[in-house]
C-alpha cells in the first residue's frame, strides 16, 4: 500500500430488475489533504429500458456521466461474463487509485488487494444512523445519474449510507485537527470558514 494514495473504503452493489443491470460502485475517501470525498460511478446494461426513460438520459449518455455496458443482443450468460469482467476491471482501478481498507459487495467478488465483505452483514442496529452522520463530513462529486437513482431506488440510498458506514467504522469521517479548531463539525462548515 502507498501512503500517497488517498484511503478509502466502498461499496459494490449490483441492482437487476429482471434482466436490466445497473452496477454503482460508491467511494467514501479521505484525500491525501485531509477533504472527505465520495465518488459514485454508475454504469448500465444499454438495454435497460428502465433507466432509458430517466430525465436527461441523453444529456447524460453524450456527456459521459455514466458507463453504459454494451449488453444489446447478449444472451443471460453473455451479459453475466460481461458484467463480471467489467466489475474486475473497475475493482483493480479502485487498488491502482486508492489504499482501500474495505470494500462490501451484494454480489459474490473477490480482490487480493483489499478485503471484500458481504453488503450489510453483521453492521448491527443503529448503522444507518452512524453512516448519515458520517456523510454529513464527506463532499459528494456531481453526479446526475447518481442523484437520480437516489430518488428512484430505495437499494442505492442503502448502498451510499453503506459507503458512510464504512468510512465511520474506519474513521475516514474524524475531523482533522483543523477543523475541530475552527468549531467545525463537517467539512462544508470548515470551508466555509477557511
Amino acid at each position: 500500500m502507498s501512503e500517497n494514495k488517498p484511503t478509502a473504503v466502498a461499496i459494490l452493489a449490483v441492482h437487476d430488475s429482471k434482466q436490466p443491470q445497473l452496477v454503482v460502485m460508491i467511494v467514501a475517501a479521505r484525500m491525501t489533504d485531509g477533504v472527505r470525498r465520495v465518488f459514485p460511478f454508475v454504469a448500465i446494461d444499454e438495454d435497460a429500458p428502465d433507466f432509458l426513460i430517466a430525465p436527461d438520459f441523453e444529456k447524460w449518455s453524450q456527456a459521459g456521466a455514466f458507463r453504459k455496458l454494451r449488453t444489446r443482443g447478449l444472451d443471460a450468460k453473455q451479459k453475466s461474463l460481461l458484467h463480471r469482467a467489467f466489475i474486475s476491471q473497475q475493482l483493480a482501478a479502485l487498488a491502482g487509485d486508492f489504499q482501500v481498507l474495505e470494500v462490501s459487495a451484494n454480489v459474490s467478488v473477490q480482490s487480493t488487494d483489499f478485503p471484500v465483505t458481504e453488503l450489510g452483514k453483521n453492521w448491527g442496529m443503529g448503522w444507518k444512523v452512524k453512516a448519515a452522520a458520517a456523510l454529513d463530513r464527506f463532499v459528494l462529486d456531481p453526479s446526475a445519474p447518481f442523484e437520480f437513482l437516489l430518488t428512484q431506488n430505495a437499494n442505492m440510498h442503502a448502498a451510499y449510507l453503506g459507503v458512510g458506514y464504512l468510512a465511520a467504522r474506519y474513521h475516514l469521517d474524524d475531523l482533522t485537527q483543523a477543523e475541530r479548531e475552527l468549531g467545525g463539525t463537517d467539512y462544508a462548515l470548515f470551508e466555509e470558514k477557511a
